[in-house]
């Protein structure tokens, strides 16, 4: 019997993470307990729309020994990105936080949902797992699901929707350098849980073309999504294949044995009864140190694997070391069994890795003065196109892998000639270098704030040919959205010194 409902439900799956509450849109069952369900063939699926809500029902089924599993499923409608990390980041810190150690391991599945279509109202699955009843010996990192589910799909028979196939994968490509699956993968290692496994499920509610994975899509290929109406609202379940621990009812048989007093028997028993508790329990203890290093030491690979030019997915990805880090010295420090344990599992080396990888990041640049002698022809506003795109690349290139920048660029001129003029043709060559960073791009126009200050902001001395030439210049400059500033002011604060160095200082040393 389910844990919560009377359904004959051998398993019961909660369905957990900011995306949860959309398979529970249609079709769910609002119980005396307030609690919202849906019942398959093979589980009960009951709703933790919080992060609260899933510490107490995990803390519930432990408490009962009632068989459960955990589904977080990733469902790419936000158009925010980092809006989209900022919530799994809060489910993973809060879950983080309330790690339940030494209990009966929870086997947790990650489902990444696309909805592109070519199989009517039956959704696809490519899933990483090859068996049901999966043990805490065969867990799994995520970079090893993701291998897992792309050799699936290179293992299927060739179709005819071929694309649909490689546009499916491309999400897990999204979820990875958006710093998705990390904080997933992050909430998945949290004691008692552990990574059974991954699923790629094409079926379910429709991806909106202002969502930031279809942005992604369309800046890498080109392509702009289609997305068939028959679409559902609410995403289906995945089949997880999952079954419950299984008892046979009988009992081995009982050797011979030497006839003892009572009491002495009882004393042997209870002997050997502490001597296999304490074993077992340093055991698993050593099993979930372990666990919890190899999960901080992959960090470093996750975050090495991110493109440098994604700015903010890197911001994240480097935060989680540090604070990986810091919780590593913290608990090297503290002395007791648990240092004990972490240097057993290879605590210090981990560590060590994490610094290194914090000492060499180099935020990439992000502004841009471009002297108008050698990007314009005199006088005028035209383009030298030759030079411009030479120096317009670097800031193409941060466009296209950060949709979410902002691109301000301010035209100026020295004093010479008359106020007016110079005005009009700072805003005209400000409006010529929007225009040639449009193209090279493929940003969004309005993503784009230009201005033309003339002669009222000058960098040099207007009285020599120096400070006049200093004064005529375009200035490129990208920030963040309101909503991505967070990660790059918490890398500031946290890493201590770093800043966005100059574009301009970096091309004058080329």
């Amino acid at each position: 019997m389910s844990l919560w409902g009377q359904h004959d439900a051998p398993v019961t799956v909660i369905v957990a993470g900011p995306d949860a509450a959309l398979f529970f849109d249609d079709a769910a069952t609002n119980s005396p307990d307030g609690l919202r369900k849906r019942w398959s063939a093979d589980a009960a699926w009951v709703l933790a729309d919080t992060p609260e809500n899933l510490i107490l029902m995990l803390r519930k089924a432990l408490r009962s020994g009632a068989d459960i599993s955990v589904l977080l499923p990733l469902v790419p409608m936000g158009t925010d990105e980092m809006a989209m990390r900022g919530e799994w980041k809060r489910w993973r810190q809060a879950v983080t936080r309330c790690a339940v150690r030494g209990a009966k391991p929870v086997p947790v599945y990650a489902a990444v949902y696309a909805c592109l279509g070519g199989y009517g109202d039956t959704p696809a699955h490519l899933n990483s797992m090859d068996a049901a009843g999966v043990w805490p010996d065969s867990a799994i990192t995520m970079r090893q699901a993701v291998k897992t589910v792309r050799a699936s799909s290179a293992r299927m028979p060739p179709r005819s929707n071929l694309l649909r196939e490689r546009l499916a994968l491309a999400t897990l490509d999204w979820a990875a350098e958006a710093a998705l699956l990390v904080a997933i993968e992050e909430i998945a290692s949290t004691p008692p849980f552990f990574l059974a496994g991954l699923l790629l499920v094409d079926g379910g509610t429709a991806v909106p073309d202002s969502s930031a994975w279809a942005r992604w899509i369309t800046a890498r290929t080109g392509l702009r999504l289609s997305i068939p109406s028959s679409c559902r609202v609410a995403p289906a379940l995945p089949s997880l294949n999952v079954e419950p621990a299984q008892d046979d009812g009988g009992e081995p048989p009982i050797p011979p044995r030497e006839v003892r007093p009572r009491k002495t028997r009882r004393s042997a028993t209870l002997a050997g009864l502490f001597v296999a508790a304490v074993l077992l329990s340093g055991g698993f203890a050593y099993w979930q140190t372990h666990q919890e290093i190899r999960r901080m030491s992959e960090g470093v690979s996750r975050y090495e694997a991110v493109p440098q030019d994604r700015i903010f997915a890197k911001c994240d990805a480097l935060l989680q070391i540090t604070e990986d880090q810091r919780e590593f010295k913290r608990r090297l420090a503290y002395g007791g069994i648990q240092s004990w344990l972490d240097e057993l599992a290879g605590a210090r080396e981990a560590e060590a890795r994490m610094s290194a990888a914090i000492a060499a990041y180099r935020p990439p640049p992000t502004s841009l003065r471009m002297d108008t002698m050698t990007t314009f022809e005199p006088g005028n506003a035209r383009v030298q196109r030759h030079t411009a795109r030479r120096l317009l690349e670097p800031v193409a290139i941060l466009l296209r892998a950060n949709p979410d920048l902002r691109v301000r660029i301010v035209g100026h001129t020295d004093a010479t000639g008359n106020p007016q003029e110079n005005l009009l043709l700072s805003l005209a060559r400000a409006q010529a270098v929007r225009d040639e960073l449009m193209a090279m791009s493929g940003a969004d126009p309005a993503s784009f704030d230009v201005a033309g200050m003339g002669a009222a902001q000058p960098r040099g001395d207007n009285a020599l040919p120096a400070g006049r030439a200093l004064n005529r210049r375009v200035e490129v400059s990208l920030t963040p959205a309101a909503s991505a500033r967070f990660a790059c002011d918490a890398l500031q604060v946290n890493l201590g010194g770093l800043r966005m160095r100059s574009l301009a200082g970096e091309l004058r040393q080329r």
